[in-house]
């Protein structure tokens, strides 16, 4: 029993050599019909073969325009006060003005106060001794 088989292009009835793989009747109607559905998609732009550049030569897409320039500082700008404004300020990254005051904060002291520690059982604070590197219970203030 022959197999007949209606090519999914032209229409036109074919044997298929491959039972349920072939669609077409030829390769010329399997290419034709891949160019209409290409050019339905609007993937494909004509049926001329475009030319490549040149290695060094500088195409449309990777000129450096002023533009271009204005384009991307205006999004760096956007993106860096869109961050400002949304990140609150215990997030904020430490700047060196921040380093400068904790340094100025720091200088000519040696005990600072910790204050997520409880008193202990003489009810005495805790205090970070910054020389010797521990943890300390007095009842002075420094």
């Amino acid at each position: 029993m022959k197999n007949i088989d209606f090519c999914a292009h032209c229409g036109k009835e074919y044997e298929p050599n491959r039972r349920g793989a072939q669609k077409f009747c030829s390769n010329s109607c399997r290419s034709r019909s891949w160019q209409v559905k290409q050019k339905r998609n609007g993937l494909l732009t004509s049926g001329k073969k475009e030319e490549l550049p040149k290695k060094n030569e500088p195409t449309a897409s990777n000129k450096i325009t002023a533009a271009g320039i204005g384009n991307a500082a205006i999004g760096t700008a956007a993106v860096d006060i869109t961050k400002h404004i949304f990140t609150p300020e215990p997030k904020k990254n430490a700047t060196k003005e921040d380093v400068r005051k904790l340094s100025s904060i720091i200088k000519g002291q040696r005990y600072f106060p910790v204050k997520n520690m409880a008193l202990d059982s003489f009810g005495r604070k805790a205090f970070y001794d910054i020389e010797t590197e521990n943890v300390i219970y007095t009842f002075s203030k420094y």
